[in-house]
């Protein structure tokens, strides 16, 4: 298989892959897992991000405080449809980027097997509005490896920040940045 990452993360011949999950997948595969990690970890860095400012400036709820899950309870409670307002806008989200790049009848199911469409490359929407991706291949190929480790890192500590404000009950954000 290609190597799709870049051999710097434990080493691997193929990448970082302690499950084996590629190990007996072909391209199309593993460029399903690549698109859904990097969707993922771009919405993990984007949650981080939600997280620490939301504890410090909410502009639409001023009066939601405490740690992320009880803003979100109170935003919940204030707003009930918010939640469904919520999914419906992931579910549209997720059913325009499936039309757009993947093959496949979403008529069929939601969840389905879906194959990224020929000539597009997993992650790859055309949406640089800050023009990050750099034009040298050598130097957008370095971008994509920091993309994807920095998406894997923001994984794991978006979920460490809810379980260390669901252990002691204060904002992270306080212990991070302890301004009054």
């Amino acid at each position: 298989p290609n190597c799709l990452y870049d051999q710097r993360i434990f080493l691997q011949k193929d990448g970082w892959d302690p499950f084996r999950f590629a190990e007996e997948a072909d391209e199309t595969l593993l460029n399903r897992y690549r698109d859904s990690e990097l969707v993922h970890g771009r919405t993990a860095m984007l949650a981080i991000l939600g997280q620490l400012v939301a504890e410090r400036y909410h502009p639409f709820m001023p009066e939601a405080t405490g740690t992320a899950w009880e803003q979100f309870v109170a935003v919940n409670e204030k707003y009930p449809a918010f939640g469904l307002g919520f999914l419906l806008h992931v579910a549209t989200q997720e059913i325009f980027r499936n039309s757009q790049y993947f093959d496949g009848d979403i008529r069929k199911g939601l969840i389905g097997e879906f194959d990224l469409k020929d000539g597009v490359e997993p992650g790859t929407y055309g949406f640089d509005p800050l023009g990050l991706m750099p034009k040298d291949p050598e130097a957008a190929q370095k971008r994509k490896s920091q993309e994807i480790n920095n998406g894997r890192l923001a994984m794991v500590a978006s979920l460490g920040l809810l379980a260390e404000e669901g252990k002691f009950g204060s904002p992270i954000v306080d212990k991070i940045i302890p301004i009054q």
